[in-house]
């Protein structure tokens, strides 16, 4: 049923009459394109919308709809993930067509909404193709395979299509499918392996407004002109604010480009650049605090609407001080309508499709009072939704993760409540596969936790992994990560930073299922998977204040489906990139807390001490909590490892070398084997092999390794207190690696003497040739695996030397890559994306 805040009646009779009179034209039964227009407005304009709407029902499809659909002439066309395209007829809620071209569904998760170009249905796909469909019966009318995915959705003006492909080309196509032009904003870039002005991974919607072709290229944003056949670049506007921020939506208006920023660590801007000169006066045309706006804004009349990821729908309004004029929250949990795709305007309304299912609704203008309340129409099944609504007179329109296309419809709520078409569950996808699992070169390997598994030794035990590799697929997430996706046999696991879950095949990134976490805004612990569940934290991070009052909580969803088998209370406080750790049926992780409270939800500046706490990994019974005395700064929960019998945790704060500790401990009885004084701080996460533990020298501690039997100390190195390691060792056979957050190099070190080993009498440094803050990992053919700015970089351990590099990520790096099954998985930290890598036999075998 609706959820209707009181008023919601009063205020909105008298818009009614505003939306018939002023607003400007469009056709009541048509939503051509992916936001409406080629520039991005997504607004459908003069609509007469009535005050009421309910959910009227919904289409069954094949598979999930991440991308968005379109109307013509009352027909809704949509493209499901795997490439499947429908027409379909709301009225009588039936499939007139379905077509599956063959080939496109090698790859699934497709984001690429279609478009209405002269009487045909234009599409691209995450396979590299893009088609054209007869609108009558759905028959591939042309066909243009070019090789690289096509994430952004297609915009048509003036009977020609637009599009970037994934390589960062800009593309026009004709009506039969003739490529017009193409422009390489890369062209002339450098080739330098770590520089960041070299080809970046790009995937964005290209918008245009007359002659004028818009796209984002890396950091960049480019402005390009038509002349006739030809086109010709006019502007770029290069790292708009810094390459911490990146442009993942466009859209334009006579006068100005509409972008959003999204940027790393909670950072995020929306942009207002001058689209005659791409020039941007920081002081009015830049908002600040907008984490996380991922999809193109939608504007009207000087307003700018757009959806952040974990919070909802905001207005913008852009000027001497640029300030936000409404938003449906406050910036807290609590009032949080997440909502990730974008958002639309007609009539006298935004709409907004909520991403853990259902229609938002919101008046453009207040009543006298300052009252703007929110209508919000849940759908029966309540499953995730990235897909942006298609608003027209006789209905709103979008798809969600179970295959179905929702209808909206005007007048009043269903009684009694509605149901899915013969009774069908939530989640009815998540049993289906598209692929069997196949490992690449018959490799198999699993990364259920974030630094590799129990034991956090980030070693890929796979010799096959070596240079050079080669993209296998790549997709778009719905959402931004610090921590490390996880995998088990066949599918990865991982949450966003803020709070939705996702599972996707490891052969062709197609997603089984995903869920929405309740009150959740930001939090930078990695998933654990065992025993065919999952096991997420989510807890306030200090990290992020507009968090704070969110639940901390330790979820268990199921592997196969994602629902939710139980969940606890735990502290605050989350451990950069740390997974909770598995051991004899007992899950235990660590938090902070206050004496004697249960877990709070305060800062970390009144928590006075960290704690684990262990619970029965089948039921959720808490079994036990260890707690000691921390201080100092940047205070997190304790980050812990096993071995087949043992846990061990360590935690402390900074600038009291005092008050930490390292234990090891029982996991069924939590009793403690022993203490030592010596910890690793913030980011700091232990690691064990062979009977020994490894505390990585975090953030300004030194190296050290201790006797997992006793804890005595076995070496200590503080040549680390001059450098500025981040999360864990990487062990190899007979040595170990750890990053130097922000300073560069990340040396080899002989693992039974805490020495740097050398090359010409200088430390042997394996980070790649850029920037990039996450943790390094080994593998097994002798390189070491880094992910940075300028690419992912597999460089020789002997050696030191860059073996192979990719394109950029046009991104910060902060998570680091993993292994499974013979391919390298890895998901940047702004841009949304995820990728799979796999080692390129045929030139391994004929370099």
């Amino acid at each position: 049923m609706p959820t209707l805040s009181v008023g919601f009646r009063c205020v909105v009779m008298p818009l009614l009459w505003l939306g018939f009179t002023v607003l400007p034209n469009a056709h009541a039964s048509d939503w051509p394109q992916f936001m409406h227009d080629a520039s991005h407005s997504s607004d459908a304009g003069d609509l007469r919308l009535p005050l009421d709407w309910h959910w009227a029902g919904a289409i069954s499809l094949d598979d999930s709809v991440l991308s968005s659909p379109v109307v013509w002439e009352g027909i809704v066309y949509v493209v499901d993930q795997m490439g499947a395209a429908y027409a379909i007829d709301p009225i009588t809620q039936s499939i007139r067509w379905r077509t599956q071209p063959p080939g496109v569904d090698s790859v699934g998760a497709n984001t690429c909404s279609p478009c209405i170009v002269d009487g045909k249905l234009a599409y691209g796909t995450n396979a590299g193709s893009v088609l054209w469909l007869d609108l009558a019966d759905g028959q591939v009318l042309y066909r243009v395979d070019l090789g690289q995915p096509i994430f952004g959705s297609l915009s048509t003006a003036r009977g020609r299509v637009y599009l970037q492909t994934h390589d960062g080309i800009i593309r026009a196509f004709g009506n039969q499918g003739t490529a017009v032009w193409a422009f390489d904003p890369y062209l002339t870039a450098s080739t330098e392996p770590g520089s960041r002005s070299k080809r970046q991974y790009s995937g964005v919607e290209v918008a245009v407004r007359g002659d004028r072709i818009v796209a984002a290229a890396g950091f960049d944003v480019v402005c390009l002109r038509e002349t006739g056949d030809g086109v010709e670049h006019l502007w770029t506007l290069p790292k708009a604010i810094t390459e911490t921020y990146l442009p993942a939506g466009l859209s334009l208006d006579d006068n100005w480009v509409y972008a959003s920023f999204p940027g790393k660590d909670g950072l995020g801007a929306l942009l207002r650049i001058e689209l005659a000169t791409g020039r941007l006066v920081k002081e009015t045309g830049r908002l600040d605090e907008q984490w996380a706006v991922l999809t193109p804004p939608a504007y009207r009349d000087g307003l700018v609407l757009s959806c952040r990821d974990a919070f909802g729908l905001s207005a913008i309004r852009f000027g001497e001080s640029p300030e936000v004029a409404w938003s449906v929250f406050d910036e807290t949990p609590q009032t949080a309508i997440p909502a990730h795709a974008a958002p639309a305007v007609a009539g006298s309304f935004a709409f907004s499709v909520m991403r853990d299912g259902g229609l938002a609704i919101t008046p453009l203008v207040e009543d006298s009072t300052g009252f703007r309340p929110t209508l919000k129409i849940p759908t029966p099944n309540r499953a995730v939704s990235t897909s942006a609504p298609a608003v027209t007179e006789a209905g709103v329109y979008f798809g969600d993760d179970d295959g179905w296309l929702h209808v909206f419809k005007p007048g009043p709520a269903v009684e009694p409540p509605a149901t899915l078409p013969d009774n069908q569950p939530p989640r009815r996808l998540a049993a289906k596969r598209s692929l069997p699992m196949v490992a690449a070169d018959d490799r198999t390997g699993i990364w259920p936790s974030s630094f590799g598994g129990a034991a956090n030794d980030n070693f890929i035990a796979d010799p096959s992994i070596r240079p050079p590799l080669r993209r296998h697929w790549s997709t778009k997430c719905a959402g931004q990560f610090k921590q490390a996706i996880c995998a088990n046999d066949q599918d990865l696991i991982y949450v966003t930073l803020s709070g939705l879950v996702e599972c996707r095949e490891q052969m062709n990134g197609r997603v089984r299922w995903r869920t929405s976490l309740p009150d959740q805004a930001w939090c930078r612990s990695s998933v654990l998977i065992a025993e065919n569940k999952v096991y997420v934290p989510r807890m306030y991070s200090p990290r992020y204040p507009k968090s704070l009052g969110a639940a901390s909580t330790l979820y268990c969803l199921s592997a196969e489906t994602g629902q939710i088998e139980w969940q606890s209370p735990i502290g605050i406080g989350d451990r950069l990139r740390a997974s909770p750790v598995h051991c004899q049926g007992v899950v235990a992780f660590g938090s902070l807390y206050q004496a004697g409270d249960e877990p709070t939800f305060v800062p970390a500046d009144r928590a006075i001490g960290q704690a684990i706490d262990a619970f029965d990994a089948a039921t959720g019974r808490h079994l036990y909590r260890i707690d000691w005395p921390s201080t100092g700064t940047f205070l997190n929960g304790p980050s812990g490892c096993a071995s087949d019998s043992l846990f061990f945790f360590t935690g402390g704060g900074e600038g009291s070398r005092d008050q930490g500790q390292t234990i090891a401990f029982e996991p069924r009885t939590g009793e403690i084997r022993w203490r030592s004084p010596q910890f690793a701080s913030q980011t700091g996460t232990p690691s064990y092999r062979d009977g020994r533990l490894y505390l990585p020298g975090t953030y300004r501690r030194p190296l050290e390794c201790l006797s997992a039997e006793t804890g005595e100390r076995v070496w200590s190195n503080p040549l680390s207190q001059a450098r500025w390691h981040v999360d864990t060792v990487a062990l190899g056979p007979g040595y170990f690696s750890v990053n130097n957050k922000y300073r560069g190099g990340a040396w080899l070190w002989d693992a039974a003497t805490g020495e740097p080993l050398t090359r010409d009498d200088e430390p042997r440094q394996l980070w790649g040739p850029a920037h990039g803050c996450g943790a390094i990992v080994l593998t097994a053919s002798g390189h070491a695996l880094s992910a940075t700015i300028g690419g992912l970089c597999l460089t020789d351990i002997e050696t030191g030397e860059t073996a192979w590099i990719s394109d950029g990520f046009g991104s910060y790096t902060c998570p680091h890559p993993i292994a499974a099954n013979g391919r390298i998985f890895y998901a940047p930290q702004t841009s949304g994306m995820l990728f799979c890598f796999e080692p390129d036999s045929a030139k391994q075998a004929n370099p």
